[in-house]
């Protein structure tokens, strides 16, 4: 597939091969996932001071546990097979030692987070079932929940970064 901008001063056209448009969509889908993260832990998660855990978690219920399953299961089917086939791609094309290793990261990050979720944010964030009502109780599920869900935010932004870098230098390694 051929790209309709230039690739070089001499007016040559860029081409997106494979490895190429795998690595942007790499680079999308861990846009989405560290946006959600992003709104997850700086706007929903401090909500819950404001207008009390209870009702938080009646919201948390709803939208996390229950419409948002349409949203990050989806995204999370999505963005970790994008990304290790990114990766695979990009290191069967002979890549350099800084790109292998950014693709290296992209694949670690998207693992650290499905092991995050599988493991603790998710066990914790469905607990609050077991404690529906109970302030005290939903206040300790919740700080649980958001110390994993900073790292999991944290994980999947250096997840991004991992995948903008590859995709950086997968352009530049095209160019020269």
């Amino acid at each position: 597939m051929r790209c309709g901008g230039s690739g070089s001063a001499s007016g040559e056209k860029m081409s997106i091969d494979t490895p190429v448009a795998l690595v942007i969509t790499a680079v999308v889908s861990s846009a989405m996932a560290a946006a959600a993260s992003l709104d997850q832990s700086v706007k929903q998660l401090p909500t819950r001071r404001r207008i009390g855990v209870v009702a938080y978690s009646r919201y948390s219920l709803v939208a996390d546990a229950r419409n948002g399953l349409f949203w990050y299961v989806p995204l999370a089917i999505a963005w970790i097979p994008i990304t290790v086939g990114a990766a695979m791609t990009g290191w069967a094309d002979r890549p350099s030692q800084l790109r292998a290793l950014a693709l290296a990261m992209a694949v670690l990050g998207v693992s650290a987070h499905l092991i995050v979720t599988g493991a603790f944010a998710g066990p914790a964030l469905l607990s609050q079932r077991r404690v529906a009502g109970d302030e005290d109780a939903l206040e300790r599920v919740f700080d649980r929940f958001a110390r994993w869900q900073a790292l999991r935010a944290a994980i999947d932004v250096a997840t991004l970064g991992a995948a903008v870098l590859a995709l950086v230098l997968t352009m530049a390694e095209r160019q020269s």
